[in-house]
């Protein structure tokens, strides 16, 4: 007897396992194109003036950035790595360069930091720190890649370490700085851990 009620009770939960997941695939479902080019290591396009979107603004191709959806319906993007050789010095190229894309209209802004399309000279910016918990239009995170970020209930992104390339031919670590980008204020703050390469915690 309680060998048929196991064996029921097993089939009750693979039926209702197999519904759920029977929901969440969809044959018919595609893929869509909505934005940016198919060019390998595309330098982008800034617009005219940051914070004014165009139809060819764009940000350029990267890896290991970090990104947010907004409280504002916006999509946000934030750093990265843009790897345009084969040699050290043209590569981990870290940026710092921030993002966003309505999804309405379909296009790009360049909210802020550091963009080039014709040099290597934003990559490995060093940012601008400024005091702890303090706001400044002039504060910017240090560039990096595979940091990792969140969005908290009030709809401020975050931003947690990564790794980074100080200069197009500098040395290269990990980070272990916290910073807080404000929508609203358009404002970053660094809120805690190192100014540069850290090799511990404390």
């Amino acid at each position: 007897m309680k060998k048929l009620i196991f064996l029921i009770a097993f089939c009750l939960f693979l039926q209702q396992y197999l519904t759920v997941h029977a929901q969440v695939y969809d044959g018919n479902a595609e893929w869509t194109w909505m934005n940016g080019r198919v060019d390998n290591l595309d330098r982008g396009d800034p617009g005219t003036q940051v914070g004014v979107p165009t139809n060819s603004t764009r940000p350029p191709s990267r890896w290991q950035a970090v990104g947010w959806a907004g409280n504002d319906g916006h999509l946000w993007l934030f750093g990265g790595e843009f790897n345009n050789g084969l040699s050290f010095s043209t590569r981990g190229n870290t940026m710092n360069d921030l993002w966003m894309y309505n999804i309405t209209t379909g296009q790009w802004t360049l909210v802020g930091g550091n963009f080039s399309t014709t040099s290597n000279t934003a990559f490995g910016d060093h940012g601008v720190y400024g005091p702890l918990n303090t706001t400044g239009a002039n504060y910017l995170p240090r560039s990096r890649r595979g940091a990792t970020g969140w969005k908290d209930a009030n709809g401020v992104f975050w931003v947690f370490g990564g790794w980074n390339k100080s200069g197009v031919n500098g040395v290269t670590g990990y980070l272990n700085d916290l910073w807080s980008y404000n929508i609203a204020t358009g404002m970053w703050t660094w809120v805690s851990g190192t100014n540069g390469h850290t090799t511990h915690g404390n």
